[in-house]
């Protein structure tokens, strides 16, 4: 969906949800490569936006988001496959939880 077309653009996500798990969230920390806000916060979300980004601090923050993306887009790119190969990760790391291997 429009995560993925996010990501594949080289966008940083600004998901604004209570209750969105995002996919493979299991594998990914996605809050490394994604900013999280809550529903009831949309009426500041402005104010928000501008207290993460602005200044040297903030640009700090948006260019570590944006290097871990490219890092890890390949996993979300349909046209490669990477969706293919996290699946075939998440499924391999399950068959091991369930065989009780750490």
């Amino acid at each position: 969906g429009r995560l993925v077309e996010v990501i594949m653009h080289g966008c940083v996500p600004v998901i604004i949800s209570n209750r969105l798990q995002p996919p493979f969230h299991q594998y990914l920390d996605w809050s490394r490569i994604a900013f999280f806000l809550r529903e009831d916060a949309i009426p500041e979300l402005p104010r928000i936006l501008r207290e993460k980004f602005q200044g040297p601090a903030g640009a700090r923050r948006l260019a570590e988001k944006r290097q871990l993306l490219r890092q890890m887009s390949h996993l979300c790119d349909y046209a490669r496959d990477g969706v293919g190969s996290t699946v075939l990760m998440a499924l391999r790391e399950l068959a091991r939880e369930l065989r009780g291997e750490d």
